[in-house]
């Protein structure tokens, strides 16, 4: 694959820092987790929550993030992070226990952000 020259290789760096922090402390909320743990690139966190039957797996900045009950959580840990972003596998590990989706999947994934044309401020 073709290299672009002005493309950005790590999505963080195409964002101001305060803007990475906002969008980790967000999804940090959404997940239950403490903010600076999802600053690891990397790593993988494992959210178990038995009160649902939602599986989800989210990859932010680096960081997969698999959140569902125990027996998603022991299943995910066999798994890539880049198998885990696909539908097909997310239900097919969940078969066993009555998987389903929950609507038609949708995902929107950058690798590399353009050149901004607008210069940051120097600090």
């Amino acid at each position: 694959m073709k290299q672009n020259p002005g493309a950005v290789q790590n999505p963080e760096d195409a964002l101001f820092p305060e803007t990475v922090l906002t969008i980790r402390t967000a999804w940090a909320r959404i997940i239950g987790v403490p903010p600076e743990s999802l600053a690891a690139r990397g790593t993988r966190i494992y959210r178990e929550k038995n009160d649902s039957s939602v599986v989800m797996f989210v990859s932010l900045f680096g960081v997969g993030i698999v959140v569902g009950p125990g027996w998603a959580i022991t299943a995910a840990r066999d798994f890539t992070d880049k198998e885990l972003t696909s539908h097909a596998q997310l239900l097919e590990s969940s078969q066993p226990r009555g998987g389903q989706p929950l609507g038609k999947p949708g995902s929107i994934s950058v690798t590399r952000f353009p050149a901004s044309r607008f210069p940051r401020p120097q600090s």
